[in-house]
This record gives C-alpha cells, structure tokens and sequence, in this order.
C-alpha cells in the first residue's frame, strides 16, 4: 500500500508528462540533432558539423536577418507596452460595472483567428485601402493614390502590435490589481501630487507586471510567422520565415534546424538579461 502511495503522484503527472515528452522534448531533439548535421542531396542526414551555426553568424545576410527579427520584436513590445499601459490603468481605475465590459472588449480579439485580423489590416493599407482613400480625401496625396503601405516593415510592426496587445494589457493589469490603493492615498495625503505619485507608487509597483507583458510580447513577437508572412510578403525576412523557407520550401532541414535553434537560443538570453536588469530596477525602487 506504501508503495502505491508513493507512485501515486508520478502516476498522476504521468499523462502531463507524456505530453511534454511527444511534443516538446522530442521535437527540440529532433531540431538539436539535424542542426549539427550537413545538408545531403539523397535526403538523409551528412556529417555532424558546425557548418550550419558557422554559415548563419558569419554571412552578413543571416546576420541581418536576426538583427532585424530582435528588431522588430523590441519595437512590437515597446509599442505595446506604450499603447498597453494606459489601457491596463484605465482598467484599473474603471468602475466596477464597467470593467467587466472592457475586459470582455481587451480579450475579445483574441477569439478571431490571426489570418483574420492580418487581413483586416490588408484591407486597411493596401494601395487601394482605407487609409489611402482617406489620405486622398484630406488632400495629402495630392489627388493620386500613393504605393501600398503593405510589404513594409511598418505593416509587420502594426499587425504584431495589435495581436499581441491583449498579453500586454493582461500582465500589467494584473500587476496593477495586486496594488494595494491606500499607498497611493498616503503618497498623496503627504503632498505628492497624482503624476509624482504615479511615478513614485504605481510605476515601480507594477514593474512585474510591465516585465512579463514585454516577455511575453517580444518571445511572442520573435518567433512570429503568419503576421510577418501576410503583411510583409518576401520584402520583410524574420527567422522564422527564413526556418520555413529552408526546411520546407528547400527541404534543407539541417540549416532550417540550426536557424530555428539560433531564433530560440537568441530569445532567451535577450530576455533573461532584461529580466536580470529589470528585477535589479524593481529592487532599488521598492528599496528607495
């Protein structure tokens, strides 16, 4: 009987972890073991090699690539955090009739498929679209329509900043829901003004909350595909593009392997250095 009992927890994460193995562990094995193999014409795997991680930070054109693709996810989380702030506050700050509809508006798109949304934005900045029409009926184009503003890394930006927005809403919200009102009461009844006291009070307590909304936008926003294939076409090349271009348009598995292992390894040392300076920020703040 002791024995069972003593089982009886790892019988019970047994199906969890079954899970965990088929489609996480076994996959990224599959990806580390291809990656340090040369590509083979009969389609089997070459020789074990570095060729792939050599050829991918050495080429100027790779490197460009991964430079671009941490760049884009920095300014999609950096935007989001900007537009996402204020929303969580108003949030915060809403009545309590009201908040359960904001909630409901916040989380709302993220029941509509992605492939939808990009296309609403297609709509919106083709040459034909919305936002070209109305800048030819204010007079800014001079009567003609101008290029599509589709295909551009500014359309990518927009389209990432509006599906990943919600996370960002989401993390600080909660951060902001775990503030306690009566230190901002105390700041204030001190002398402090409501944008010193924000600066003083609610920015630095809720830096948890802004630092798992960036995480989670910029992992998100890194490894993204349908948003950067839809918006930006073949003008704006991201990694993960460049991993389905090679293992599935190329068949060449071992340098699309390497490509999504560099994309992986590239993201968690970014955000583990940010959560590093963050937390040391966070620290002196609620020690000040």
């Amino acid at each position: 009987m002791s024995g069972i009992r003593a089982i009886a927890p790892w019988l019970l994460l047994a199906p969890a972890l079954l899970a965990v193995l088929v489609f996480f562990v076994t996959p990224m094995a599959f990806l580390v073991f291809e990656s340090f193999h040369d590509f083979s014409m009969t389609g089997g795997v070459g020789g074990l090699s570095l060729s792939n991680y050599q050829r991918l930070l050495t080429d100027p054109y790779y490197f460009n690539v991964l430079k671009t693709t941490f760049g884009i996810a920095t300014l999609a989380a950096c935007f989001s955090l900007l537009l996402g702030y204020p929303l969580a506050l108003l949030l915060w700050k809403a009545p309590a009739r009201l908040k359960g509809l904001l909630l409901v508006a916040i989380i709302a798109p993220l029941l509509i498929s992605v492939i939808v949304r990009n296309f609403g934005w297609i709509v919106i900045l083709d040459k034909y679209g919305m936002l070209n029409d109305l800048l030819k009926h204010l007079g800014f184009t001079g009567g003609f329509v101008e290029n599509t503003h589709l295909f551009t890394t500014q359309a990518v930006l927009i389209g990432l900043v509006h599906v990943y927005l919600p996370f960002m809403v989401l993390a600080v919200y909660g951060a902001l829901q775990k503030q306690q009102s009566r230190y901002v009461d105390a700041a204030r009844n001190l002398g402090a003004n409501p944008f010193r006291a924000f600066l003083l009070i609610t920015l630095p307590l809720s830096l948890p909350g802004i630092v798992a909304g960036v995480t989670t936008v910029f992992a998100l926003a890194s490894g993204a595909y349908i948003t950067v294939a839809v918006l930006g076409g073949s003008r704006v090349m991201v990694m993960s593009v460049l991993a389905y271009q090679q293992s599935l348009g190329l068949a060449n598995w071992q340098f699309g392997s390497a490509i999504a292992m560099v994309l992986l390894v590239g993201t968690i040392v970014i955000l583990q250095l940010f959560q590093r300076i963050t937390r040391k920020a966070f620290l002196r703040a609620v020690t000040a």
